[in-house]
Parts: C-alpha cells; structure tokens; sequence
C-alpha cells in the first residue's frame, strides 16, 4: 500500500494544482461586479487584490500594467471596480481578471 500511495500522491498533488490553473478565468465581469456589490465581498476583494498584487509590481498582467500605490486599501479598490464594471456594462461577459486589470490601469496608469 505504501508504494501505491507513493504513486497516487503527485497524481493527485498534480491535479489539484492543475484544477486552479485551468479555472482561472470563469469568473465573468458580471460574477465580479455581482461580488463586490455585496453579494461575495470577500470573494471580491480577495480576487481585486491578487490582481492588484501582481500589477503592483510592475508586471503587466493581461496586456495592462497599472502602478497601484501601496497606500490604496482594499476597499477603494473594491469600489473602483464597481464603478468600472458599472459604467462599462458591455463588457461584463468578459473574463473578470482582464476586465479588473484594465480598470486598474485606467485608475492607476503608469508614468
């Protein structure tokens, strides 16, 4: 039994890791927007803030790069989306982490 466990577990470890990566992007500009409206706050700013997190140094992410100052809390950034996602309706069928990344870039551009 050992073996086999040794066996099944980086086949398992593999797909687990695997299982993040290949649903990186269902969540739709609409789930997002729906989120930090209220209805998954901490989803919201957990997803914001990854992105964030990644923009803010310097990387660009999805075509964008934004300069994201490190003073800026999570819930400026979950309202700044909100009004993005809002006042930009037709693009909220779009995957949230371009879309998060863009408005970030449009807030925040670099010099």
């Amino acid at each position: 039994m050992f073996k086999t466990m040794k066996q099944i577990l980086p086949i398992a470890a593999f797909a687990l890791c695997t299982y993040g990566t290949a649903h990186a992007d269902v969540q739709k500009g609409m789930h997002i927007f729906s989120a930090c409206r209220g209805v998954n706050v901490h989803f919201c700013q957990g997803y914001i803030t990854a992105i964030a997190d990644e923009l803010s140094d310097g990387v660009e992410f999805r075509g964008y790069r934004a300069c994201v100052p490190k003073d800026v809390t999570i819930g400026q950034l979950r309202l700044i989306i909100s009004k993005w996602l809002s006042e930009h309706q037709q693009y909220r069928q779009e995957p949230g982490a371009g879309l998060v990344a863009e408005a970030l870039a449009e807030t925040f551009p670099c010099s």
